[in-house]
């Protein structure tokens, strides 16, 4: 009843909504790419070939002969859908009658209507496209002249010749190959090849078709045939269509409409064009609000105080949850939500609804929006409907091949989220460790001994007593890190100075240190140095250790390790001869190499990888060892704490033995064991049928956890040694199956008589190759299919693949027992549980248990290989695991605290989700989720969790729309609904600035529109239409990190290019040292990556580029360097490409970013730190300045795009020299970049548009000033070409009296840039100097607080010393409280001015005037006049422009009469459109 009672407020006035609503103006966008729409057949294709290349081939061929192809194009967009899914449903129906043979499994055929709702194959096929168009046919034009005929809907590309018809393809196949004279063809990824065999020599035909064409069936025909017939690779390519259809328009991103400050007047005074006559069309269905409850007419938006808001969010939770359709209303409310937030404050809460959900609460603590598929945890900061697809067809197919082993979709999910290992057995959460317990380390801390730790508490018991999450400052040495280094490698040496650091800083770990000698030569560098190492330590002491070290580092610094910088940098510490001291210790020297070479032989340690064990655990030395430490910390805290409570732990308690003697650590380590497991997915793999026809090896009558598969040619000695370890290790094996496979060219015939061979056991396991003869083609298939090569000899263990090296290289016994141990304990024993609970006890048959044994391998190889595919991301950080259902099963999915839909025991996909619907973040996340509720097999369920909002005001100040469907939509005539955005029934006063939401490989700018997007107010639009908006994906990014293989870090500075066969240079970007990022903007197609000419290739080698971070692709030793690398972009996430580079001979010492003169005398020596030191300090010699002044501002909205134009008249009037202005595109309206060309054309300027993606791993702003602001100072080193010396930033709203040529040549004095302080001496002000007091105050310490509205950057010197890369550090640091960087552009740089950061050189006052802060007397001598708001008088800066400036109006009126001019030329061109009127200014545009 009081919900009713609460409810009834909002009935009141619904029968008045009719008409008035209707008539509301509306504001609606589209986005469209550039590139026409591919046909939606060919995108079905696509969906069906992806993992299954043959499939294309036969679709294809299907498709012709039910005369669909070429009907295709003449079909309505709502036939020709219907008539794809039949298509996959005519032929080849599987047994339950519902999806045909095309398809690998039923289950994902909602995913492919998702995906030719979303167009996710559409870039796919425009690659093929502009393959075409750019390289293939302009190619044959000008090496054919006369005989290519480019009117051929299908031809074959033979060898360079075309044949357009099977006749002239015959005719060129008998003339003979000409392979020799004609261009090596490259495979694309997204090429479809069919091919018959491995062979190499197999020659190309690349059919190109437009497949609609009835030339194209006989084609495709005849190249099967030749296919084959192993005559021939067939290579499938898309042509375009001779007439191109219309733009694609995209779905998949989101719109919001912000609410903006008034406080200020922003918004151009010249009357706006009405929106009839934009002639623009809105796409898209109305969306209307679902909850009538909560409608009022007219809409509006009612400030709250903080009584109001209080328990708003359990009262939206209660409306939602009470709704007819609770999925609906969360999308509904959350998405309009200041429009109802005064109607939600008056709803009553219900009892039961408020304590189930605050039960939920209390179970997921910290939880506001989180989102898991299948029990798998999702980025929400970077998600899109793309990456979710893909991720979604990937969850789907490893579903659907767990369910054909016989399990239900709901245990195949509660297979997929089972844990690997079963961690209790062992009860350690970070995996195996090694004991590495020596008297050879050297200790340089001691937490429980050493003085300066003494503050700290003692005892184990300490650690209770201190936060979570952090590390522990008791004085107990908790975690010994050991290092294993070569004392001759700069970047091991690297490794020990940062542990050093932490040392200094009193980070409460121990650290210790084992040399790495050179086991073979005593004499070579790294033994001397390991044993000079110890010498010093054993004769003089820690100190004097410590000091060898950093004289060994800094000889690293400045060139080579060797010999000679050994012995030098002993005597410089001992004052003693290096060759007299050490004979003199000659047979502790000797024993000391001895100790040190075996230890490093016990736990496999190469001397140039080196080594890290934290506790016994060990981590690989990278640059990101320090996370990498810390990841296994914390649950060797959370592990002791147990141990500590339950008293197995105590004061008493050596903490390194306790945790050297689990039972997780090994007493050495065999990286061939232990080193990056290789693994293998049974049930991905066509060839793996051949498994259960194995005969197999059995310890016991039980089901087996583990099966082995051991490889060889069992005919050669090698094979028969292996044979023989495998026997003698099967008489004591427990739980394993074992079967043999001959990898020989013929079937087995005889093993080689050796010792042993007569054994029983081994004429056991000797029956098992006699049964495999018949199998022996299927089984070279799947060694093939494992990676195995020819005669080679390997062990596979459920998925686990160990290749092992010839007996001559390695003589030891195969690790049977160790391997099966550790994929026991690491991969298996977890999924072997949750079999044995799924088939309950066996029946002792034979049957099941090879039915059991043959699951679990199947089982555990493909989660293990799915586990194992997921790469770290860019901060190195691993994936995370998922969550088994039973960390669900804990709360409430009841009606009155969770939104379900469809069935968790039937779905395929099972989603959970977390939403605070009081959140910016519920908008996106409610609406995708609705979405993917619709797609069939899929189960939602959605745990509302609001959280407190605390003062005053809406917690969300935007209305938001996702343009997303689960399938096409269609008009009643059949054609396709276009996607787009609408918004209905908003709040008429409010301001609003438009923003889209898009995902992180999409550059979008606005590319039609008449109306202010930054400022819209709908109440001067009534009676129109409203608001229209098109919007254009310009770009869809290229992404890196790279890597240098020396040091593994950033090569900050170094320069790429992307580009195309015709125009090789057409885009170039700089490498940051922030995580190596780079950025480049593409298109569908290839590209080739390469180093730019100049600094970069003369330093650099291009290695290769690998696939993921940490998975550098095998070079063979003498491969060539290629100058470039192809890029295949051919997807809607964009692609991301790890370079890996290296320096080459002799530029070890070489700076990218140094000049040559720099680097010819420093690139080693004792010069160098001090030549660095110097550049550093007093800057370098002043490069001569170009003639041109660059000049970079920023402008969002009509008003402040008048503004500055206004601000670049005053500065070509002003300036003698060439002007080049240089614009950031994101924020510029499309009217403006219309008018731009024009008003640079009457003035005699240049310009550029400038952009770059804010990157994904930067923190965000969510207000678009702010945003604007960011980009004034983050990104200064990449906005801009790397030959530009010097810009001057000059806002928008400012007028320039004086030339700024004098800015231009100004000595900086070494600083990169130069600001302007605030002024002082407008006394009114003094309660607005925030600088005057408190933090800034302390900070400043005396300096002056400057403004960005004025600024010259030394961009070589910025990028010299690295000023970008440390400005986004400190914003990534400060930018985590939402309350630092009020004004981020300016306190940013302000906070950084100190000696040690980037110092600011302070420009004369005279260079910037503000009304605001400066005095009426000093406006005499301004140079620059900025119109900066008063918080006193909030005066317009129109009106502000007019009272002060007296050339201002003079200026307006110049360029009102430019646009006049530009209206009048347009006008009188009927034929066009005013923006197809504009001839496009010859310019340069990154």
């Amino acid at each position: 009843m009081h919900q009713m009672r609460g409810l009834g407020l909002f009935v009141a006035g619904l029968c008045a909504i009719a008409a008035g609503v209707q008539s509301q103006p509306l504001v609606a966008t589209s986005l469209k790419t550039d590139w026409p729409a591919p046909p939606a057949i060919l995108e079905a294709v696509e969906f069906i070939s992806l993992g299954q290349p043959e499939a294309a081939f036969s679709y294809l061929s299907h498709l012709s002969s039910s005369g669909l192809l070429i009907r295709s194009p003449q079909l309505p967009a709502r036939h020709l859908y219907a008539a794809i899914l039949g298509s996959l449903n005519s032929t080849g129906i599987t047994s339950n009658n519902s999806s045909a043979a095309f398809l690998p499994n039923e289950h994902l055929l909602p995913l492919l209507k998702l995906a030719l709702s979303t167009r996710n194959f559409a870039p796919r096929v425009q690659a093929h496209y502009r393959l075409y168009a750019e390289e293939v046919e302009p190619r044959f034009m000008i090496d054919k002249p006369g005989a290519f005929d480019e009117t051929c809907d299908a031809w074959v590309d033979w060898h360079g010749s075309q044949a357009c018809d099977p006749a002239a393809l015959t005719k060129l196949m008998q003339q003979g190959s000409k392979s020799e004279s004609a261009a090596k063809q490259q495979i694309h990824s997204f090429d479809h090849v069919h091919q018959l065999s491995e062979r190499n020599d197999a020659p190309l035909a690349i059919l190109y078709a437009d497949v609609s064409s009835p030339n194209f069936s006989p084609l495709h025909d005849t190249l099967l045939r030749l296919s084959a017939e192993d005559k021939i690779t067939y290579v499938l390519r898309y042509k375009p269509p001779r007439v191109a259809g219309p733009s694609l328009t995209v779905s998949g991103y989101g719109v919001e409409l912000a609410l903006k400050s008034t406080e200020y007047k922003v918004v151009d005074d010249r009357e706006v064009q009405k929106a009839e006559t934009s002639g623009q069309k809105v796409h898209g269905r109305k969306q209307t609000d679902e909850n009538d409850l909560l409608k009022e007419t007219p809409s509006r938006i009612v400030p709250l105080n903080k009584n109001e808001t209080t328990g708003i969010g359990m009262k939206t939770a209660q409306l939602v949850l009470k709704s007819a359709n609770p999925m609906n209303s969360l999308v509904d409310i959350t998405q309009n939500f200041p429009k109802f937030a005064h109607l939600l404050k008056d709803v009553v809460t219900e009892g039961d609804i408020a304590v189930a959900i605050e039960a939920n609460q209390r179970k997921m603590p910290g939880m506001r929006n989180r989102l898991w598929i299948n029990g798998l945890e999702q980025e929400l900061a970077n998600y899109d409907i793309f990456s979710l697809q893909r991720f979604l067809r990937t969850e789907t197919t490893r579903v659907a091949s767990l369910m054909a082993l016989g399990l239900t979709s709901e245990q195949a999910i509660d297979m997929l989220t089972t844990p690997l290992a079963d961690k209790s057995a062992l009860g350690v959460g970070w995996g195996e460790a090694f004991d590495v317990r020596t008297e050879l380390a050297v200790w340089w801390n001691d937490l429980a001994k050493d003085s300066r730790y003494l503050t700290w508490p003692s005892g184990v018991t300490s650690i209770a007593r201190q936060p979570m999450g952090q590390l522990k400052t008791v004085r107990v040495n908790l975690m010994q890190v050991l290092f294993l280094l070569d004392l001759t490698d700069p970047a091991h040496l690297s490794v020990l100075a940062q542990a050093f650091q932490f040392i200094d800083r009193k980070i409460p770990l121990r650290f210790g240190l084992v040399p790495l000698v050179d086991e073979v030569d005593p004499y070579a560098p790294a033994s001397l140095a390991g044993v000079a190492f110890y010498h010093i330590r054993k004769t003089r002491n820690l100190k004097d250790a410590k000091a060898f070290i950093s004289e060994l580092f800094q000889a690293a610094m400045e060139g080579l390790v060797d010999g000679a910088a050994v012995q030098a940098a002993y005597g410089r510490v001992t004052g003693s001869a290096f060759k007299s001291s050490l004979d003199a210790w000659s047979p502790q020297r000797d024993e000391f190499f001895a100790l040190l070479a075996d230890f490093s032989s016990r736990h496999g340690i190469d001397r140039s990888v080196g080594a890290i064990f934290a506790n016994g655990k060990h981590l690989d030395i990278t640059q990101d060892w320090p996370q990498n430490m810390l990841a296994v910390y914390g649950p060797m805290m959370e592990y002791l704490d147990r141990q500590i409570y339950e008293g197995t732990v105590t004061d008493e308690t050596e903490i390194y033995d306790h945790f050297l003697t689990l039972p997780n650590a090994y007493p050495s380590r065999d990286p061939l064991v232990f080193g990056a497991p290789t693994l293998f997915d049974f049930l991905d793999c066509a060839a793996c049928q051949v498994v259960d026809r194995l005969t197999w090896w059995h310890a016991d009558a039980a089901p087996s956890s583990i099966s082995m598969l051991v490889v060889a040619d069992f005919e050669t000695e090698d094979g028969a040694a292996l044979l023989l370890d495998a026997a003698e290790y099967a008489k004591t094996a427990e739980g394993v199956r074992l079967t043999l496979l001959h990898n020989g060219n013929a079937p087995f015939n005889t093993m080689p008589h050796t010792a042993g061979s007569d054994d029983d056991q081994v004429s056991q396991v000797l029956e098992i190759l006699t049964a495999h003869k018949s199998l022996q083609t299927e089984i070279l298939a799947l060694l093939k299919a494992l990676s195995v090569k020819p005669e080679q000899r390997a062990i596979i263990v459920n998925g686990r693949v160990l290749p092992l090296a010839p007996r001559v290289s390695d003589t030891r016994p195969a690790p049977f027992s160790l391997l099966a141990k550790v994929e026991f304990q690491e991969r298996i024993s977890g999924v072997a549980k949750k079999v044995a609970e799924i088939f309950g006890e066996p029946d002792g048959s034979v049957a099941q248990r090879d039915r059991i044994s043959s699951v679990i391998l199947k089982c555990s190889s493909s989660l293990a290989s799915a586990a194992g595919s997921s790469a770290s991301d860019a901060f190195g950080r691993a994936p995370k695991p998922r969550l088994p259902n039973t960390a669900f099963a804990v709360l409430d999915t009841t009606a009155e605290a969770a939104i379900v839909t469809g069935k968790n025991t039937s779905a395929i996909v099972r989603i959970v989700a977390i939403v605070d619907p009081l959140t910016e973040a519920a908008q996106k996340l409610a609406a995708m989720l609705r979405v993917l509720s619709r797609v069939e097999g899929t189960s939602v369920t959605v745990f509302l969790n609001p959280g407190r909002v605390d003062g005053d005001g809406v917690p969300i100040k935007r209305f938001y729309r996702y343009a997303l469907s689960a399938e096409p939509q269609f008009d009643s005539d059949g054609a396709l609904e276009l996607p787009g955005v609408e918004f209905h029934g908003l709040p008429l006063e409010p301001l609003y600035t438009l923003g889209m939401d898009v995902p992180n490989a999409w550059i979008v700018f606005p590319e039609k529109s008449i109306h202010d997007l930054d400022n819209i107010r709908l109440a001067k639009l009534q009676g129109s239409s409203g608001v229209t908006a098109e919007f254009l994906l310009q770009n869809i990014l290229v992404e890196g990190h790279a890597r240098e293989t020396r040091t593994g870090s950033p090569p900050r500075g170094l320069q790429f290019l992307l580009g195309t066969p015709q125009n090789p240079a057409r885009l170039d970007t700089i490498t940051m040292a922030n995580l190596g990022y780079l950025q480049l903007k593409a298109n569908p197609g290839v590209w080739s990556l390469r180093l730019r000419e100049g600094r970069s290739a003369e330093i650099y080698d291009l290695l290769s580029v690998a696939e993921a971070l940490g998975k550098e692709p095998e070079r063979l030793e003498g491969q060539p360097l290629a100058e470039s690398v192809p890029v295949v972009v051919d997807s809607f996430e964009g692609v991301t490409v790890y370079p890996i580079v290296a320096k080459k001979r002799g530029m070890e010492m070489a700076d990218v970013l140094s000049d040559e003169t720099q680097d010819a005398g420093t690139r080693s020596g004792p010069g160098a730190i001090w030549h660095r030191m110097k550049s550093s300090l007093f800057g370098t010699t002043k490069v001569a300045e170009p003639e041109t002044i660059n000049v970079f501002s920023v402008a969002s909205g009509h008003l402040y795009e008048r503004f500055l134009s206004i601000m670049m008249l005053s500065v070509i009037k002003n300036t003698k020299s060439p002007v080049k202005f240089w614009f950031i595109e994101n924020f510029l309206s499309p009217s403006f970049k219309v008018f731009l060309p024009h008003l640079a054309d009457a003035y005699g300027f240049k310009y550029e548009l400038v952009t770059y993606k804010w990157p994904h791993w930067l923190r965000q702003q969510t207000e678009k000033q702010r945003t604007i602001w960011g980009y004034k100072i983050l990104f200064l080193d990449v906005l801009f070409p790397l030959d530009l010396s010097k810009v001057i930033f000059v806002d928008a709203d400012q007028v320039v009296r004086t030339d700024l040529r004098e800015l231009v040549d100004m000595d900086l004095e070494g600083a990169v840039y130069g600001y302007t302080p605030f002024c002082d001496d407008r006394h009114e002000m003094d309660g607005f100097r925030f600088w005057k007091h408190g933090y800034w105050k302390d900070h400043l310490a005396g300096k002056p607080y400057h403004i960005s509205a004025l600024y010259v950057v030394d961009l070589r010197r910025f990028r010299q010393l690295a000023a970008g890369d440390r400005l986004r550090q400190q914003y990534q640091m400060l930018s985590a409280d939402p309350n630092s960087l009020a004004n981020l552009d300016q306190d940013l740089p302000n906070n950084m001015n100190t000696p040690h950061q980037i110092p600011i050189f302070s420009l004369p006052q005279e260079w910037l005037w503000c009304e605001t802060w400066c005095s009426d007397q000093s406006l005499k001598t301004a140079k620059t006049i900025d119109l900066c708001n008063n918080p006193l008088t909030k005066e317009p800066k129109l009106e502000r422009a007019k009272r002060i400036l007296p050339e201002w109006v003079g200026l307006d009126d110049e360029v009102a009469a430019v646009a006049a001019r530009v209206a009048s030329d347009a006008r009188s061109q009927t034929s066009t459109t005013a923006s197809a009127s504009v001839a496009p200014h010859d310019r340069d545009e990154l």
